[in-house]
């Protein structure tokens, strides 16, 4: 077990972190200063110390902008939000930015680190006022006046499910997955963080905890050892951990407490809680930027989906659809016996063959080529992607809805960079037509059945290992069906608004997509 206290006329804080029965490994990170009035806990997850790891990057890249040893324009990382807020607001929500981008990156170039995330949950006391961010499942909760309050909201499937009033009290109690996080550092490109910002008052106490402290003690229990007499606030603080160890003990328990005995001066009353929503393409290569020049570390030296973000991330709705498409005739100048179809991937009509001229409709050929779909920022970039020998754009972002045909057959779906290096290729894609017998398979849905009333939902990442073999789709927290027999063939889903999520054989979220729009008849392709 590790402790800490730091003393002052002004705060008063204190740490205390155990491994906890059952772990071997202590994945939680800490930090705060007296000096700097900030304190930080983060829970680190991805297993094989990794999560340790991307704890100690969370802690260490907040302290670094909250004490101002690293040179970055925090404003610049914040100048999509609208409201104005103060300096410590600003400062929190763009180094919890960073945060999460670096950790991104360093799973990114190292393959033993894939998957790391963590939870983090970070106060600043400035001016009277407490500053929060908060992404994931640790809390904050405020002592006043003899009373326990939780200052954040999880960010888990379970407690979605409570805010939705989809679980009952008993079902909360023997529900097995209450640790699936649908918000983490580390595990999406970008990051919604929950800022708050609320008025202090003399002898407020908080604690920062990760949830082996909250889910092995009630709020009730929390209460009560906070009350009770303790020889020092360091004290107080053992006793929590302690207790959350006695009590349960199977996960990493960390506990911090900051005291406000005394104010310098009285705060205005102010109360605001917002989430902070992603950040655009435009700060994601800012904080790009900044990694490469502080901590030289460049995103696109890793995986393929990492490589391609800052171009991909900047689109703004729709897909550029690249197709290379050879025909090849054979040497008497006559053409395969293959019947050109309109693929079910883009569209659930039959391509209208009207505008291709005299002689091209229903016209036998053979098809071939390699199909690329490619998300670019600019007009630049489709010049770039156009000067590629053997490419034809098909379809920009100004035309996206002309029904062009794709053909049917297996395709190769590649990425290429500015510099015209593929940086990312999926071989042997299958796109069918839209005759489902043609496969002699019973799985295989037709569209026609459906497109009036249902959309039809494809994935378009790489879903490479293992741990995805077993991997099944959850919609909104529930089961829908293993992720490969559904890669190829899609999904249907009635219009509505979705939270889609793929999850281990344990319930562990792989990767999650909220706000998912499915409008009725629509095909959609998402990109997680």
């Amino acid at each position: 077990m590790t402790t800490a206290t730091d003393l002052g006329s002004q705060f008063m804080m204190a740490a205390a972190s155990d491994t906890g029965t059952v772990r071997k490994n202590n994945e939680d990170s800490y930090y705060f200063s007296r000096k700097n009035g900030f304190f930080i806990v983060c829970d680190g997850m991805g297993g094989h110390q990794s999560g340790a790891i991307a704890s100690k990057i969370a802690v260490e890249t907040v302290r670094g902008i909250l004490i101002g040893d690293i040179s970055y324009d925090v404003k610049k990382a914040c100048s999509d939000i609208e409201e104005l807020l103060p300096e410590p607001a600003i400062k929190l929500v763009a180094a919890v930015r960073l945060a999460n981008r670096r950790i991104l990156a360093e799973a990114t170039n190292d393959a033993s680190k894939r998957g790391m995330g963590t939870t983090i949950v970070a106060a600043v006391v400035a001016d009277g006022w407490l500053y929060t961010a908060h992404v994931g499942d640790s809390r904050i909760y405020r002592l006043r006046n003899g009373a326990v309050t939780a200052l954040t909201s999880d960010h888990s499937w379970l407690n979605e499910l409570i805010e939705d009033r989809e679980i009952s009290e008993s079902e909360i109690q023997q529900f097995s997955e209450k640790n699936v996080l649908t918000r983490a550092l580390g595990t999406y490109p970008t990051v919604k963080v929950d800022l708050s910002i609320t008025t202090v008052q003399e002898n407020d106490l908080y604690l920062l905890c990760t949830d082996g402290l909250h889910n092995a003690l009630s709020d009730e229990l929390i209460q009560s050892i906070l009350n009770a007499e303790h020889d020092s606030i360091l004290d107080a603080t053992n006793r929590l951990v302690q207790s959350a160890k006695k009590m349960n003990g199977s996960d990493n328990i960390t506990g911090g407490l900051l005291y406000i005995p005394s104010l310098k001066q009285t705060p205005k009353p102010i109360a605001y809680k917002k989430t902070i929503p992603d950040e655009p393409p435009a700060i994601t290569a800012l904080l790009d930027k900044t990694l490469k020049t502080t901590y030289n570390i460049s995103p696109s030296s890793g995986n393929s989906k990492a490589r391609w973000m800052p171009v991909a991330a900047s689109v703004v709705i729709f897909l550029v659809i690249a197709l290379i498409i050879f025909f090849r005739s054979e040497s008497s100048g006559k053409t395969g016996n293959a019947e050109l179809m309109a693929s079910a991937l883009f569209t659930q009509e039959q391509a209208s063959w009207s505008d291709q001229g005299s002689g091209s409709t229903r016209q036998a050929i053979k098809p071939a080529g390699t199909l690329m779909l490619i998300q670019v920022s600019d007009a630049e970039h489709e010049r770039i992607i156009e000067g590629i020998s053997n490419v034809r754009v098909l379809a920009r972002t100004d035309r996206f809805k002309n029904n062009l045909p794709v053909y049917a057959g297996r395709f190769t779906w590649a990425m290429a960079d500015s510099n015209r290096r593929i940086i990312f290729q999926k071989n042997n894609i299958h796109i069918a037509t839209m005759d489902a017998s043609a496969h002699g398979t019973s799985r295989q849905r037709t569209p026609k059945q459906t497109s009036s009333i249902n959309g039809l939902i494809f994935f378009s990442d790489s879903f490479d290992g293992a741990i995805y073999d077993s991997a099944s789709i959850y919609i909104d927290g529930r089961r829908l069906g293993r992720l490969r027999e559904n890669i190829e063939t899609g999904f249907y889903l009635r219009p509505g608004v979705y939270t889609i999520s793929i999850r281990d054989r344990n319930g562990n979220v792989l990767r999650s997509r909220n706000n998912c729009i499915v409008e009725a008849g629509q095909i959609l392709t998402l990109d997680f």
